[in-house]
């Protein structure tokens, strides 16, 4: 029961991270931790860790955010779990755009997208970061068809949330 209570919790930490509830997550990501520990688990390290980079991304704290992905990004080739992997990937590639380290964030969204190519939602919101950063690289062909393939699949899927933050930086 306890190792619910754990994805539960960064489940939650997660959704409170995309609604800036920077607060709010680091108690529900605390809990999750809290949760792992006493019950000895390590299925769930590159999750916590993805959500912990996050958070640090949130609060400004570049260099714990990258430590945070590569522990994530490890555990997740630990358990060699592809879904996990891209998503782990997603986080590397948004801190490493955050630090303006552009070709290595781009080569990590482009292998995320891939490696989550059979989870609709979540390829999408690589394809989505990859296309913003190379908008912002002044490669404005290839993000803006990026932007708008992630915008197809938002609509097709009813994610409002991720389509209103797209249609923003496409200007549509």
């Amino acid at each position: 029961m306890r190792e619910y209570l754990v994805a539960a919790n960064a489940s939650i930490a997660d959704l409170e991270l995309r609604s800036n509830a920077v607060e709010r997550a680091a108690d529900s990501l605390q809990a999750a931790r809290q949760a792992a520990a006493e019950i000895g688990s390590r299925d769930q390290l590159a999750e916590l860790g993805r959500c912990q980079a996050l958070l640090a991304l949130k609060l400004g704290d570049i260099d714990q955010a990258l430590e945070a992905a590569h522990r994530a990004l490890n555990a997740a080739q630990e358990e060699e779990d592809a879904a996990e992997l891209g998503l782990c990937l997603r986080v590397l590639g948004q801190v490493l755009a955050e630090m303006g380290n552009g070709e290595q964030a781009q080569r990590a969204l482009a292998e995320s997208t891939e490696l989550l190519a059979g989870r609709p939602y979540e390829a999408a919101r690589s394809l989505a970061a990859l296309g913003q950063l190379r908008l912002r690289a002044g490669e404005a062909q290839v993000g803006r068809a990026q932007g708008e393939q992630a915008r197809a699949t938002f609509i097709r899927l009813g994610a409002t949330q991720d389509l209103a933050e797209v249609e923003q930086w496409l200007g549509a």
